[in-house]
């Protein structure tokens, strides 16, 4: 299998470049950062002052830069802008089952969002376990009700916090039954 990183806007290299190596690990399998896209604008609500990450993927859909979506393949943008999603205030990340595409965002990711010192080691942690839950999605696994599973459903920075990063035996099996071995 292979993962591939695309970073929207200007998110730290740092963090790119720690994800690109997690995932590595946590999927046995090849990652690839492709080249930085630009962030659609007309997906930003002014009154929200936030992007609607649906919209957002829709645009990237639609645009030039198309050329990074195939289905087959899990994609991940990773992007510093803050996001929400329908009737939620804000979301940490989406993933597009038609498209084959996920978004994640740092920016509620980062611990100084919570008036906290800056952490890159609890930023980078929080956005692996980000990018794999939504690779899971793509993989096809819904949300898991075991609490530590990467497949749990987080609503705070807390809920990922006390996530693993890695798949119960549940969603391993799963994985297995699609022919996807992750060990």
């Amino acid at each position: 299998m292979l993962i591939r990183i695309i970073p929207m806007g200007k998110p730290p290299q740092k963090i790119l470049d720690i994800v690109l190596e997690e995932l590595k690990l946590i999927f046995n399998s090849k990652t690839r950062q492709l080249p930085e896209i630009g962030v659609p604008g007309a997906s930003y609500n002014r009154w929200r002052n936030q992007y609607n990450a649906e919209r957002l993927i829709e645009e990237l859909a639609r645009g030039p830069d198309v050329k990074f979506i195939d289905r087959n393949i899990p994609t991940v943008l990773i992007t510093e802008i803050d996001m929400y999603h329908n009737s939620l205030n804000f979301i940490f990340g989406l993933q597009d089952p038609d498209l084959g595409c996920s978004i994640v965002s740092l920016s509620r990711l980062r611990p100084e969002f919570y008036d906290h010192a800056p952490n890159l080691k609890v930023l980078a942690d929080r956005t692996v376990k980000e990018a794999t839950h939504e690779i899971g999605h793509h993989l096809g696994l819904k949300h898991c009700h075991h609490f530590r599973c990467i497949m749990s459903e987080a609503a705070s920075v807390e809920d990922i916090d006390k996530k693993d990063k890695y798949f119960c035996g549940g969603c391993r099996f799963e994985l297995e039954k699609k022919g996807i071995r992750i060990d």
